[in-house]
């Protein structure tokens, strides 16, 4: 297409080898960049340096516009940590079961030795929820309220911690239970 730039617009980019115009941009009481082509138009040789050239662009119109293209330090999202999410328990404080849901996530694509256990307020161990290895996934247990004899336990506060031990990585998490009798 040809483009006759009007009144105040400029010629960005030029059609190859004629002097024709292939870009327009016009600043004024509003600001318009126009192409007379596709913007995968834009190609160069070899591929990957097509999508260099066009994110070059789009950046400098974007900058013209006024719209920030560098993404601070501060604003990146932040990747999630590997190893375990160990979640509060569902109901707390509770009366005789309560659910406790954890996620392991992918280490290497090993499984991870994993213990969840629940202490009581003097650090004692009061019951062994899960001893074994496990794949990266979703998990829940329910407790229900007896220690490692099977008895009930007293109301109180109570400490329920997820280990996670893989290749490379150790790590603990508790939260804090409540039962009320």
């Amino acid at each position: 297409d040809v483009i006759i730039p009007l009144a105040d617009a400029t010629t960005i980019f030029n059609y190859l080898p004629s002097p024709e115009p292939a870009a327009i941009r016009y600043e004024g009481s509003y600001r318009l960049v126009y192409f007379g082509f596709g913007f995968e138009a834009i190609t160069s040789n070899p591929p990957p340096q097509s999508l260099e050239a066009r994110t070059r662009l789009l950046n400098n119109i974007l900058g013209w516009f006024g719209v920030p293209t560098e993404v601070k330090e501060s604003e990146r999202i932040k990747p999630i940590p590997l190893g375990y999410t160990l979640f509060q328990n569902y109901p707390n404080p509770f009366n005789s079961t309560t659910l406790i849901r954890y996620h392991l996530s992918a280490v290497r694509g090993q499984p991870s030795a994993v213990t969840l256990r629940v202490y009581n307020i003097l650090g004692q161990e009061v019951k062994t929820l899960v001893e074994e290895e496990q794949p990266a996934g979703n998990y829940q247990v329910l407790w229900d309220g007896r220690n490692n004899s099977g008895k009930d336990v007293s109301s109180g506060v109570y400490f329920c911690r997820l280990k996670v031990e893989g290749q490379r990585l150790k790590v603990e998490k508790t939260r804090k239970m409540v039962i009320l009798r």
